[in-house]
Parts: C-alpha cells; sequence; structure tokens
C-alpha cells in the first residue's frame, strides 16, 4: 500500500502542525531519525499512523547508507560535522540540527579507509558548511588540513565536498583543491543573492562584491574549475532591482549550474517576519526567468568543452545509450563513453568529441593504472 511522508528540517520543527494540517500523512521523521526510516516504514504499515520520529539528537549519517550502484558500490557520503553556527534568516537548520559538531579527523580518516577496503573509489564529504569544519574541536584544524589527511588514503581515487559558505571560503582550501590529486576541481558555492542588500537580510556574511572577489581568486590558481551554486527568489523585500542584481550576478560569474529555487517561509526563522513579501505570481515569474536564463549559460559551458581531455569515472550501464557507461568528469559534468560495467570506478581520460542534450560524449584515451 502507498505510505506518504515528510522528512527533513522543516518536518522536525512543524512536525505537530504537519500532522494537524496533513491528516493523511503516515510518517513524519527529522534529520536525527533518517537511519531508523526502515523501521518507521515498517511501524506504519503495520497500522501506526501517524509515525512521528523527531528526536533532538542522533548518529551522524553512516556511510554504509551511500550511493549503489548496480551491485557495485563505488561511491559514499561521509559526513564530517553535524549541526551550524550561521543562522541564515531562511534557514531552520541550526534551531533543529544544533550548533557545529566537527567529527574528530582521526575517526573520518578510519571511516574512509574502511570504504576504500570495502571497494568504495570516490567519497563526498557532507557538511552544513565543511569550509568551518575543525573550529570548535578541542585541538582546532581546518577542513584543508583534513582533505590533505585523507588525499594519500590507498584505493580512493576521488575527493568531492559540499556545502561550501562563501564567507569560509579561505585561500589554503583553494590550494588544496589545486594541489591535492584526489580532490576533484568542483566547488558547490551557494551565493543565494545578487544583491548586497538582499544578502544582508538573509544574514548571509558577506557582499556580491567579495563573493565575486572569491571566485576570480578560485580561478585564478584552480583554471576549469566546475563551479555550481544556489540561488533564492522572492525573497522577502526583494525588488526587480534587487532581481536584475542577481541576473547580472549569474552572467558576470557564469556558473556551470545553479538551483534555482522560490523563497517559501519557513516558521521561526527570523525571515519569517520580515516585511516586503513579494507575490507569488512575481516570484514565478523571477523563477521562470532566472532559470532560462541559467540554462543557456550552463549550455554554452558545456558546448566550450567539446575538444578538450577530461577525466571521467564510469559510473553505471548508460540506460540511453547501449554500450556506453556514464559517469562524471572530475568537475562534476556528466559524460558518456563507450564500454561495459568492467569500466565502472575506473578513471578514465577522454576526449571530449560532442554534446548530446546535457552530456558530454567522449572516447576514451587511456585508463589510469592506480584506478
Amino acid at each position: 500500500s502507498l505510505l506518504i511522508g515528510v522528512g527533513g528540517c522543516v518536518a522536525q520543527k512543524e512536525r505537530d502542525a504537519l500532522t494537524e494540517r496533513f491528516p493523511y500523512l503516515d510518517i513524519v521523521f527529522g534529520p536525527n531519525a533518517v537511519p531508523d526510516i526502515v523501521t518507521l516504514v515498517r511501524r506504519a504499515e503495520c497500522g501506526e499512523r501517524p509515525v512521528v520520529a523527531t528526536p533532538e539528537d542522533g548518529p551522524a549519517p553512516r556511510s554504509d547508507q551511500a550511493l549503489r550502484n548496480g551491485q557495485a558500490r563505488i561511491q559514499a557520503w561521509v559526513s564530517v560535522m553535524r549541526g551550524c553556527d550561521n543562522y541564515c534568516s531562511y534557514c531552520v537548520v541550526p534551531y533543529v540540527r544544533g550548533p557545529q559538531r566537527s567529527k574528530d579527523p582521526i575517526e573520518v580518516a578510519r571511516e574512509v579507509q574502511k570504504l576504500a577496503a570495502e571497494g568504495v573509489v570516490e567519497i563526498t564529504l557532507l557538511g552544513q558548511n565543511v569550509n568551518s569544519y575543525g573550529q570548535d574541536l578541542p585541538e582546532k584544524t581546518t577542513f584543508a588540513r583534513l582533505l590533505e589527511s585523507l588525499n594519500d588514503i590507498p584505493g580512493i581515487s576521488r575527493i568531492r565536498f559540499t556545502t561550501s559558505h562563501p564567507k569560509d571560503f579561505s585561500r589554503d582550501l583553494i590550494r588544496a583543491i589545486r594541489d591535492l590529486s584526489r580532490v576533484c576541481e568542483h566547488v558547490h558555492l551557494p551565493v543565494q543573492s545578487g544583491s548586497t542588500r538582499i544578502l544582508a537580510l538573509m544574514n548571509r556574511g558577506y557582499s556580491a562584491e567579495q563573493y565575486v572577489e572569491r571566485v576570480a581568486a578560485l580561478r585564478d590558481l584552480v583554471p576549469g574549475v566546475g563551479l555550481t551554486t544556489d540561488v533564492i527568489v522572492g525573497f522577502p523585500g526583494e525588488t526587480e532591482e534587487d532581481f536584475e542584481q542577481t541576473r547580472l550576478l549569474l552572467e558576470r560569474v557564469q556558473f556551470d549550474g545553479a538551483y534555482i529555487f522560490k523563497y517559501s517561509v519557513r516558521s521561526g526563522t527570523a525571515a519569517a517576519r520580515l516585511d516586503g513579501r513579494v507575490t507569488r505570481p512575481a516570484i514565478a515569474d523571477r523563477h521562470k526567468e532566472l532559470l532560462e536564463f541559467q540554462k543557456r549559460i550552463s549550455l554554452a559551458r558545456l558546448k566550450d568543452m567539446i575538444g578538450t581531455t577530461q577525466s571521467v569515472l564510469p559510473e553505471k550501464a548508460d540506460e540511453r545509450r547501449p554500450g556506453h557507461v556514464t559517469g562524471r568528469t572530475r568537475g562534476h559534468r556528466v559524460a558518456s563513453i563507450p564500454g561495459d560495467a568492467s569500466l565502472v570506478g575506473r578513471e578514465i581520460t577522454i576526449s571530449v568529441d560532442r554534446l548530446d542534450g546535457w552530456t558530454l560524449i567522449g572516447t576514451p584515451s587511456h585508463t589510469r593504472k592506480d584506478s
């Protein structure tokens, strides 16, 4: 039978309101209940409805809850911290997940070593703001040092991370991306708005110009780096001029991709008390306009890759293209190349021949010997 559930930070904070407003919900669970999701589903199947699980604390996400590609497990998520100290005015995370708590770097390294022994070749380090990792530990450290300690673990060929906060994006981290061979040249750096006035209302801690300067420093030291971002349209008080400044920032920075969100109220946040609500039709119009604008930029960025040499990690058979496998470049672009399942998990150098939709099509050059 069909079960309907809601999970995440909003579910944690609004559990009573959700079950009252949507009496057909079967399961409501917070971030700390994710490891118990199978048990929650079974309870609901046995007739206990609604099942509400919103513990205030719990274990960090386990790496054995990793992405799997067919039978071969080559990728895994590794949580390096929990919580957040930033209090962006639109976000409920600090209220739900609490203050920042970094995992001990030795513990992180052990987890990555265990994954490598199991055949994982790509890890993604997770944190609400990985750039501030380690500042809360008794012996303070930095995220750049953590990356350095993981870079030479045998068996791991790629290290990714998310999410970065612009205000803490340091030159040490940029140098780590440049110098550490396993760290992929891709950064997801949410800007949220191109208007400095709106960024101040969001309590982001940087100006639009400071964001652009950080991007310039990144591209100066890591040419060709893949850069993606998040943008919120329709934040309270956002005028047409503010929106235009966001569009201009996207044009100036030339992101490879952007997740563009419509602002929605989160009760209990500072933004929920702000005046100047933008109407839903205006938010919808701005959202559509920015999506189309960024789509053109993203496509142009992809076309510029034709004729280049890229390193691809095949993840699975390409369902759309028989006789091909698909994976991602180090810069996080999707690519498809001729081959079979024997290539999965082995990093391959390709020449990009053409573009098919949003996918790079390439010819294999050679396979890395240490993969």
